[in-house]
This record gives structure tokens, sequence and C-alpha cells, in this order.
């Protein structure tokens, strides 16, 4: 207990020097952070992907790799979109949320921005325990048959100018048409249409091939939201040489480049940063009666052999009841036992009505050898010049079933188990242990062969069109930490144990699992085990979300890497629809405890709250939105006296945030000759270290106006945006503060019906103690010079000033280029 307490003293001593130099640090190196910017959507969508961005403001050039996590609300793991540096073009970073397959869903998502310095999140507080939120949208619109369709010429030949008109006369006098919206694809195409009541008309010259879908949107003058049903027009193909091949065929192929120069002084840190990088992809499609064959070939220009696969390379066969895939894939076998992450090898269903049977094996980690380094002698050191090696990476293989017996509307069950295990040939000694020369039975792991087996079992009711749904998840798993040695004989581990008696011989089970002192646990029980517990309800206008989980100090689940363990994780939310749509409310709370086994000397708590609502009186009146967060993360740590002071003074943990928003929009629809939507919004938050070490006390409050304008018959829209934030950190003796500012101007002009989009986008950035500068200017344009075929092209400048030390100014020259055809 003495060397605890002496660990422990020394550890918070290190502590307290690490806050007071990070501290000092991140006054001092203000040049190098990255800030972000990031409007969550409104929701997400169904039946298609939700786009999303997150705007870098500064340093976008020095990042190596930019994720996105996510998980389904009420879900217990996230799972992880990458866009490594190739795909880094802009400071705008765009990702794509899956569709939400469950009315009554949505998501929780956080960013982790890296560079090689440093890490940074958005939230940047807690991003675990305090995503951003963002629901499914409310399935409360009513479709109306009283649009009526006016011309009945839905397959059109090459080369026909495609026209769309519908009638809304039955309930022309019910309607507010300032509030109608006609999409074509999914996409907002109003402001291209002619909307004079009770006629809608849209027109398209000489489309390309290929199937476009018009639905409308409007709201009455009552408040009640109605569709139209989906029209769908077909546009033939010209006479090509892929019209007489003997099956269907369709994909598209992408190259994109990246040139990029940074030019600063010799002392600047940044000067270094220039790179060119590329990347192709392609997607081939093809199908004959039963038969269906989908490829997919990325390759990137990091791709190295001294790293982790980048190229990805997936090919799948279909027949009835049956798909192969080969290469890379993802399979989901679940949260526990397989998700999110990619397998280099060879995965099968097969599957008929009520049973599906999968299976996978592959590479999860290619071998990577470590490095040579040569110590030579030095004045202060005397020794003998020596070769010492960094540690490498042992080939990492995956192999996995699942069976599932039932109907997904109805009642599923699920079985299944995932074994992963490291290569232990796959790497040369040297580049995993150091045999000590005087003691040969003394060894240094660099790294260490790893085991690991998961177990598991799930269920999931589905009724009333999957508007209700609950379900279970358990797993179970033996983790062995490092299987260098291989398995111990039962007599040798029954020692190990100090006599205590064991039901199985660990050297009969090594096929399945290594079993030795490194493996946790030894005798199962709880804290090797995973569960969670959900329901999704859908009733009366009301998402209903509640989820338990709990994951064992032991639980390791080397197939789904992002599972927290030893946490208890519950998780309750509800959206509510209320007058008629008009006003909708998401509230919930999510609180995560730790310590589940005790075996730490604290529990440390998680708690947060949430709520944001929306209100829109009428169709033609502003909406009005507002939310608050609150989160504290707090431990059981009790002061002490005498030396032991010092010890629950740094460990002790007691943090509290606060955010408030609000925000105003409009869309001006009365103007003469333009459209114009406006929002406003104000944000403050405070963030507090509770303790008495009061490590940080932080207020922000940040400003943000967003104008967009489209004229009316005119091509041309003018985005504006406006913010301004400060950042006050009150722990400080004097109250440092760091200001931001953005002003932002984007203007685009479609000409030749979308032959040729121009544009034009200024942004300037001020931030700091110091008001240091950033400007960017882009110069690009798309084209589509040929059918389904697209071209973008942007000319970067960018320009930094650091107004205290001027060895960190830089400029940004930046050439970038897509070229995207579809077949």
């Amino acid at each position: 207990m003495k060397n605890f307490k002496l660990t422990n003293y020394k550890f918070a001593v290190g502590l307290g020097i690490f806050l007071v130099c990070f501290s000092m640090f991140t006054t001092n190196s203000f040049a190098n952070e990255i800030i972000l910017s990031h409007i969550p959507p409104l929701y997400v969508n169904n039946d298609r992907q939700t786009p999303i961005s997150l705007t870098i403001i500064s340093r976008y050039e020095l990042i190596e790799k930019a994720s996105l996590y996510y998980r389904r609300i009420g879900d217990p793991t996230f799972l992880q979109i990458d866009i490594d540096r190739s795909e880094i073009f802009s400071n705008v970073l765009a990702f794509n949320l899956p569709p939400v397959d469950e009315i009554s869903s949505g998501y929780e998502y956080y960013f982790v921005i890296e560079t090689a310095e440093r890490t940074t999140t958005f939230p940047t507080r807690n991003p675990q325990t305090n995503p951003i939120r963002v629901r499914s949208k409310s399935p409360s619109v009513s479709f109306d048959q009283n649009f009526i369709l006016m011309n009945d010429e839905t397959v059109l030949q090459p080369n026909q100018d495609l026209i769309f008109a519908v009638s809304l006369f039955p309930i022309v006098k019910e309607v507010d048409f300032s509030s109608l919206r006609l999409f074509l694809n999914g996409v907002d195409v109003t402001r291209y249409a002619s909307v004079s009541p009770p006629l809608v008309v849209y027109k398209r010259d000489k489309p390309s091939s290929g199937n476009y879908n018009f639905y409308v949107r409007a709201i009455k003058k009552n408040g009640q939201t109605i569709e139209s049903p989906v029209w769908q027009y077909q546009v033939l193909e010209k006479e090509s040489f892929t019209r007489n091949f003997p099956f269907d065929m369709s994909g598209n192929a992408s190259l994109t480049t990246n040139l990029r120069d940074i030019s600063g002084s010799e002392e600047s840190v940044f000067s270094r940063t220039s790179r060119n990088d590329a990347n192709f992809r392609l997607n081939f499609n093809t199908r004959r009666n039963w038969f269906l064959m989908r490829s997919r070939l990325y390759l990137t220009s990091y791709e190295s052999s001294s790293k982790q696969p980048q190229n990805r390379y997936s090919f799948q066969f279909s027949i009835p009841h049956v798909d192969i895939h080969l290469l890379d894939y993802s399979p989901d076998y679940g949260s526990f036992l397989l998700s999110n992450k990619n397998l280099r090898g060879i995965a099968g269903r097969l599957y008929t009505a009520g049973l599906s049977l999968s299976a996978v094996y592959g590479q999860s980690a290619r071998a990577l050898d470590g490095k040579e380094i040569v110590v030579t002698e030095t004045p202060t050191m005397d020794f003998d010049d020596h070769i010492t090696y960094s540690k490498g990476t042992f080939q990492r293989n995956t192999t996995g079933i699942k069976l599932d017996i039932g109907e997904r509307e109805g009642l599923r069950i699920g079985f299944g188990f995932v074994k992963v295990k490291d290569d232990l040939d796959s790497l040369e000694e040297k580049y995993y242990r150091i045999v000590n020369q005087h003691e040969e039975n003394d060894l240094t792991f660099l790294t260490s062969p790893r085991d690991n087996l998961v177990l598991g079992f799930d269920t999931r009711l589905s009724l009333d069109n999957q508007r209700f749904i609950v379900g279970t998840e358990v797993a179970a798993s033996i983790y062995n930490s490092n299987i260098h040695e291989g398995a111990m004989s039962k007599e040798e581990l029954e020692d190990y144990l100090e006599g205590e008696s064991l039901p199985f011989d660990p050297e009969s089970l090594d096929k399945l699992i290594i079993i030795n002192q490194n493996v946790e646990p030894i005798i199962p029980g709880r804290d090797n085990l995973a569960f969670q517990v959900y329901l999704r309800w859908f009733l009366l206008n009301n998402m209903l979300n509640i989820s338990y989980s709990e994951i064992g100090a032991s639980f390791r689940s080397l197939g789904s890497p992002y599972t927290q363990n030893d946490a208890r994780v519950f998780t309750v939310s509800d959206y509510i629809n209320l007058l008629n749509n008009r006003l909708s409310i998401d509230a919930g709370v999510n609180i995560v405890t730790d310590n589940l086994s005790e075996q730490k000397s604290t529990t440390t708590t998680n708690t947060n709250w949430h709520i944001q609502s929306m209100f829109r009186p009428a169709a033609n009146f502003p909406y009005f939105r507002s939310g608050a967060n609150f989160s504290t993360s707090s431990n059981d740590l009790e002061p002490m006296e005498h030396d032991d002071y010092y010890e629950s003074y740094f460990l002790k943990l007691d943090q509290e945030m606060q955010a408030y928003n609000f925000g105003i929009g409009y869309r001006f629809e009365h103007f003469p000759h333009t459209v114009t939507s406006v929002d406003l919004s104000y944000d403050i938050s405070e963030d507090k270290d509770l303790t008495e070490a009061r490590v940080f006390d932080i207020s922000r409050d940040s400003y943000r106006i967003s104008i967009l304008n489209s004229l009316r018959g005119v091509p041309l829209t003018t985005r504006f945006r406006l913010s301004t934030s400060r950042h006050k950190e009150n722990s400080q003796p004097e109250s440092a503060t760091k200001n931001f500012s953005t002003f932002g101007l984007k203007n685009e002009y479609i000409f030749w019906n979308g032959f040729l989009t121009p544009y034009l986008d200024i942004s300037l950035h001020t931030f700091g103690e110091h008001n240091n500068t950033l400007s960017r200017y882009d110069l690009g344009f798309n084209m589509r010079p040929y059918a389904q075929t697209s071209i973008n092209t942007r000319i970067e400048l960018a320009s930094f000033k650091d107004k205290e030390f001027d060895d960190r100014d830089y400029n940004t020259f930046g050439w970038h280029l897509n070229i995207n055809k579809r077949f």
C-alpha cells in the first residue's frame, strides 16, 4: 500500500508539472492551434446519406488525418470515417452520415483532427460523452393526392428537353405557395422552377441520360406539411458500344490531384509542409439477370510498404441467396463482435427467408518491420557503438462467424464469434523484444503479440413497420496481451494462481485461445462481459430512445476497437413534435460511470443533459431555435491530510460545462427579384474546473450571421457569412482573451444550364491574443463538358501573418483538380 501511495504521489507531482507546462505551452504556441467550425444539419435523412462538413479556419495544411466518429443514438460504440492527407485539398472537409434505417433514430458524432504535433477534437470538451446530436426527419409529413401531374411523357429520347409540370388546383387556396419546394433527385431546385399558382413548371434543356425523380413539398396555411408522390422520368442513352453488351453495367471513375507549395522564412516550422498527392477511385458494377458484381478500387500516393495499407481493393459477387466479398471489406457483426474494421481477405453470406449465415477471414493489420537505429558514443556517455531497433507490427488475422435467425420485421436472434490473433512468425524477433546481454531471462518487449476471442448473442424485435424496436446484445471476451511464450500447462497455471484448481487444461485450448499468465481474465466472470439493451419507439409524434449498457473492465474486442471498457452507460432521449409540427423539442440525458469492478481507487461519473428546440409559428414566419447543454465530470476521491493532500489536490476531478445557443432565421420570398435566407445565432459556454487546482476556467461567446441570396431568373448565388467569438481563460492570473472572427463571401454563377459554374470564395480570419490573420482566396469552376462527366478545378492563395513572431509568416499556393466520369 505504501508503494501504491508513493507511486500515486509521484504521479500527482508529475501531473502537476505537466499541467503547468501544458498551460504555458498552449499560451505561447497558439500559432500551431487548429481552429474548427461546424454547423450541424437540421436532420439526418432516412433514404440517403446526409452530408456534413467541418471547416478548418487555420492550419489545415498541417493535417495528417481527419476522422468522423459517429453512432446511432443509444448505441455504445462509435464507428469511424477517415479522410487521409491525399483527400484534404481545402479547408472544408466533407463527410457523409449513412441513412438511418429506423424512423425513431438519429446520430451522435464528433470530429478528430490529427497533426504531427497534436490532436484536436470538435466538440473540444469531452466529445465522447458530449457529442453533437442530430435526429432523423420527422415522419409526420402527410402525402396528398391533390398534386396533379400535367405531362404524362416520362420516357424521353436523347437530346429531348425535359419538362416537369404539376398543378395544385384542387388545393390552391389552402397552400402557402411561398413555402413550396421542388426536389430533383433529393436536391432543392425551386429557384430554377417557375411557380405561378396553381402551376409549378421546371425545364431542363437536353439533359444527360439517366433517371430523374421529382417531388413537391408545401405547407398549408393551417401549418400542415404535405408532400406529393415521387414521379420518375427516364432519359434514354445514346447508342454506344456498351448498349450491345449482354449485361448491364454502371460505375464511375474519379481522379484527384493536389499540389500545394508553402513558402516562409527558414525559421518558420511551417515552411516545410509543401506536398503533392493524388488518388484514383473506380467503382464498377455489372448485372445480368440473377448475377451481380460490384468492385471498388482506391489508389493513393500515400501507399507505402512501411505503413498499414492505404489502397483499397474490393469485389462483391452476388447470386440468389449468396454474397461473396474479396479483399477489402468491413463486416458488421454487432457493436461488440466486429464493427468498423477493414479486413483484407474473404467474406461470405448465405441467406434465405428467415436465416442468414455470415463468415469472414482476413488481415486487419499487415506485418511491418521496425527501424534499425545506430547508437553512437557521445561525450557524456562512454560505451561502444551498437545497433538497436524500434518496434514493428505483427500481422493480425481475424476470423468471424455470425448466424441470424428471423426476419428484420419481427423477431430476430443472432449468434456469433470473432477471433483475432497476431501471427508471431510474421515479425523478426529483433523488432518486438530486447534481450538483456547480462541476464538472458530479462526481456523487454517493444510490442507484444495478442490473442482475442469474443462470443456474442443478440436479439431484436421490430413491430409496427419499425416504429417499435427493442433489442439486446451480449458478448463475452477472453484477451491475452502477450502470447509469445505460448500456453502454460495446467500445473504451471495452477501454481501461478497459488494453488487454485482449474476445471480445464490450457494446453488443450491453444487452438481456440492461448492461455497463460497474460490472459484477462483467466477465470471468466462478469468483468469480461459486455451487454446492452435498447428501446426505440415512435409514438404520437415522439421518437423515444432508451439504452443501457455495461462493459466489464476485462472486456476486450480487437474486432471492435472503439468499445469503451469498464463503463456503464445509460441514455434516454426524446424527440417531440408539437403544435402540428410547428414546435420540435429534443431532450435527453447521458450518464457514463466507470470502475465497475472497483479495481481503481476512484469512480468517475460523466453526466450530460441536453435540450434543443425549434419553433416556426407558420410557414411565412421566422423560425426560432434554442438549446442548452449541461455536462459534469467528477470522481469520488476525498481530500486527504498532510503529504497525501498533494495527491488528492491533483487527482480530484470535478469539472462542469454549460452551453447555451439561440438562433433565428427567415426566408424572404416576397422580394420581386431575389430569394434571401438569413440565419442569426448566438452561443455562450463556460468550462470550469471546480477543484482547488482550478486547472481551467474558460468562457466563450460567439455570434454568427449567414446570408444566402439567389436571384430569380438569374443563376447567381451569393453566400455571406460573418462570425466572431471570444475565448477567455479566467484561471490565469491575468485573464487571457483570444478573439476569433471570420468573414466569408462566395459567389457562383451557372452558365449554360450547368455546363460551367465559376466561383470565387473569399475568407478572412483574425484570431489569437495578437490578432493574427489568415486570408484565403479560392478561384475555381465546375464544368460538365460531356454527359455524366464533371471537372472541378480550383486555385487557392492563402497568407498567414503572425503579429508577434514574423518568422512564422507563410504563404500558400495550391491547385486542386478532380475529374469524375460516370458510366
